[in-house]
């Protein structure tokens, strides 16, 4: 089973070079700096808030699913 996180990240710096954007314009638009983009792009462990940030720089939304792993119990979040 794959890791959820990396393949968010993955599917993040991807777009980030899709859109042409450098690690120093990400930095930009995050408020934050170069090394710091270059940390999160090989991190496997970020906060949502982070998340939902790095997201909206790279003019992309965040969803969130959550379902339970145990049969007979369901988690709904609103």
């Amino acid at each position: 089973m794959s890791d959820p996180t990396i393949e968010i990240r993955d599917l993040l710096v991807s777009r980030r070079k899709e859109l042409g954007i450098s690690q120093r314009d990400l930095a930009a638009r995050m408020k934050t700096t170069q090394s710091s983009i270059s940390q999160l792009e090989h991190s496997t462990d970020f906060q949502m808030s982070m998340l939902i940030r790095w997201a909206e720089a790279v003019e992309c939304g965040v969803t969130v699913q959550l379902s339970a792993l145990m049969p007979f119990a369901e988690v709904t979040l609103r």
